[in-house]
């Protein structure tokens, strides 16, 4: 969240810092509050503990005029431990809907947040099955992961499927923040092959599969600069905050101008890999 909203890196942090409780104590420049100066309405969505990570007093340092959280999906269902992906898939199309200035929304979803217990979700939830040469636990761990991913993906379809009935130009951004924890020592990943042996022993191809995530980049208008907007490309976190501006073209801050030259020269970024 941190990289995406702000363009700086967590990488100069000390270890086992958290950005949002130790080092944003006051305004600082970010999406939301250079938004807010092109007169977008700015909200943010968790639908969990509006303390946790003390985004309750981050998200207004940001510049985020309304933020969302678990109080304001009191009648939302729930799917395993934590209210579905679908519900906030609803609640940005109703923010979109009741919002006439143009709205940037930032949501951030918990129903498949590890880690994944095999009881999680009842039988008579489940709609996903697993099949494969994989110990019981690794079977548990991923049958229950699949499941919440077939769930987002549905969520996702939702969200595009509406938005663009909304008859509005708009941009979605849809990633994750890192790869799943599958079980101890990357269990399921072992067990299916996706990498080989301890994280010691890693090759570089490895370790820059187990950092990358998948993004995606939609939009229900022409984008004028397609060449500076790519799907799926391997790019560093603090990097997407651009991708986001472009879409609505919108001039960076100092910061932005920065990093809009530093991903062309360094696009992965990272303490052990770049």
């Amino acid at each position: 969240e941190f990289e995406i909203l702000t363009g700086l890196s967590t990488k100069f942090l000390p270890q086992g810092a958290i950005a949002y409780q130790q080092f944003i104590a006051k305004p600082i420049p970010a999406i939301p509050n250079l938004l807010k100066s092109h007169g977008y309405v700015c909200m943010a969505i968790h639908p969990y503990h509006e303390w946790f990570y003390k985004r309750d007093q981050v998200y207004k340092y940001l510049g985020f005029d309304r933020f969302y959280s678990l109080k304001d999906f009191e009648d939302a269902e729930i799917r395993g431990e934590y209210v579905a992906d679908l519900e906030v898939s609803r609640k940005i199309i109703e923010l979109v809907k009741e919002n006439k200035e143009p709205s940037f929304i930032f949501a951030v979803t918990m129903q498949n947040h590890g880690p994944y217990p095999a009881n999680r979700y009842k039988d008579t939830e489940k709609e996903i099955s697993i099949k494969g040469n994989l110990s019981s636990d690794g079977q548990e761990i991923i049958s229950t992961y699949i499941q919440g991913l077939y769930d987002a993906d549905k969520a996702l379809r939702y969200l595009i499927e509406n938005i663009d009935n909304v008859h509005e130009p708009t941009a979605i951004v849809f990633l994750g923040d890192h790869l799943p924890y599958l079980g101890k020592d990357y269990l399921v990943y072992r067990e299916t092959g996706y990498i080989d042996g301890s994280e010691r022993e890693w090759s570089a191809a490895e370790m820059l599969k187990m950092k990358s995530i998948p993004y995606i980049i939609w939009a229900n208008y022409e984008i004028d600069n397609k060449d500076k907007i790519k799907n799926n490309s391997l790019i560093s976190a603090q990097f997407i905050g651009n991708c986001i501006l472009d879409l609505g073209n919108i001039s960076y801050n100092f910061i932005f101008k920065f990093t809009n030259k530093l991903k062309d020269v360094i696009p992965v970024f990272s303490n052990n890999l770049n």
